[in-house]
This record gives structure tokens, C-alpha cells and sequence, in this order.
């Protein structure tokens, strides 16, 4: 169906803290189920694929067709440029960008939590 899904229902879950039974629950599929789509040895239906989606809060373009956990890798690297590309700023300017982005962090943290 996808080429992140398994990657991206692995990622989420963890992140979430969601077991594979718990999930399986959610949609209305058994355990062994969730368990085959994450290694990849089956794909899902659309239907179920939505239904992850919602549970996680995220748009099914994304499940599908993104990796969701490169969001953790691109926030470092926002970190780096903001310091490596901002020499003329003060460090009081730096700090506010800093807690910007960290408010921004946590607000994406939340959305991820379904808070």
C-alpha cells in the first residue's frame, strides 16, 4: 500500500506507548494482525489505514507516504543551523529563537500524544 507504513505504525506506537494489542483493539483487527502489517508481510486495507491515521493523529498522505521519525533527526539538525548560521545575533536573540523552537517542539510533541 505504502512504502512507511510499517516504519511509520513502529514509530508511532512506540512514541505513543501503544502495544500492538492495544492498537489491534482500536481498529477492530487482531494483535497478529498490527503485528504482520509492521513487518511488512501484509498490507492493510484503506479503511484500517484511516483508522491508524485518526488514532495517531496524523494525515494518512503522512503515514503513508512519509518517515515520520526523521521529524526527531530534522529537529537537531534545526538546532545546528539556528547556532552555525547565526553568529550576528546576540545570545539573548539566540535564546529566544531557541525557546521558539522548543515551543514548537512541544507543541508537535503533544499533537503526536493526541493531547
Amino acid at each position: 500500500m505504502a512504502e512507511y507504513l510499517n516504519k511509520n505504525l513502529k514509530y508511532l506506537r512506540s512514541v505513543k506507548k501503544i502495544s500492538q494489542q492495544d492498537l489491534a483493539d482500536k481498529i477492530g483487527i487482531d494483535r497478529s494482525t498490527v503485528s504482520r502489517i509492521e513487518n511488512n508481510e501484509i498490507e492493510t486495507t484503506v479503511d484500517n489505514a484511516i483508522k491508524i491515521a485518526d488514532i495517531f493523529n496524523v494525515s494518512l498522505s503522512d503515514l503513508l507516504n512519509k518517515d515520520l521519525s526523521s521529524n526527531e533527526q530534522s529537529n537537531s539538525e534545526l538546532d545546528n543551523i539556528l547556532f552555525s548560521k547565526t553568529k550576528e545575533l546576540s545570545d539573548e536573540d539566540k535564546q529566544v529563537i531557541l525557546n521558539v523552537i522548543n515551543a514548537i517542539k512541544k507543541d508537535i510533541d503533544k499533537q503526536l500524544d493526541g493531547e
